[in-house]
């Protein structure tokens, strides 16, 4: 984890995702988008000049690392409990904090994304995306709809697939100093009384 952790915080619980193929999935159309362009360039080199193909050719290369490169930070998604915040991280890509005590809401939902949604495969949705009900959730999961901890702080939610999902909400409570019951189904709501139930 990044030093810059630990500037004002003493301690730091590491919760690892829920397992998933999409590192393979991301990898495998990353590799199928890469040939696709490069065969598709190889086909018509011989009838254009090659300062026509570079354009393509950097379009390919635009198109595919950014995908490959998600692929291969992978094994890097972690969640970092604090004292006083949340950490979601996926290697350099991506590094957003949620001060614990905004949280209002902890849930567990299967979500519907919008057809035309922003980053997401099978077993791996990162950044916004768009779902019918939820509205656009700050996503750093190993799946993109089933069974997502949904972590409401108001103006924005994240969604997260830890491993162990008891450690990682019963890490936030009592780091929060908060009274939180903690449901079976995680299906909660903070109170006046700062309780998530």
């Amino acid at each position: 984890m990044s030093g810059r952790l630990f500037e004002d915080q003493d301690k730091w619980i590491e919760f690892k995702p829920r397992p998933s193929p999409g590192r393979y999935w991301t990898g495998a159309i990353g590799i199928a988008l890469f040939v696709l362009f490069t065969g598709s360039i190889a086909l018509a080199v011989p009838e254009m000049h090659w300062l026509v193909a570079i354009p393509f050719v950097l379009i390919a290369l635009g198109v595919t690392i950014p995908i490959l490169t998600i692929a291969w930070y992978f094994p890097q998604m972690r969640y970092w409990v604090g004292r006083k915040e949340l950490v979601l991280q996926y290697g350099p890509i991506m590094y957003d904090r949620v001060p614990l005590d905004a949280i209002k809401s902890i849930r567990r939902r299967n979500l519907k994304a919008r057809w035309l949604s922003s980053f997401r495969f099978p077993g791996l949705a990162l950044f916004y995306v768009d779902y019918i009900e939820q509205g656009r959730v700050r996503m750093c999961a190993t799946s993109a709809s089933r069974q997502i901890l949904l972590i409401d702080i108001g103006h924005r939610r994240y969604g997260i697939t830890p491993e162990d999902e008891m450690g990682l909400v019963q890490a936030i409570r009592e780091r929060a100093n908060a009274d939180i019951r903690i449901s079976e189904n995680f299906n909660p709501e903070r109170t006046s009384e700062t309780t998530i139930s």
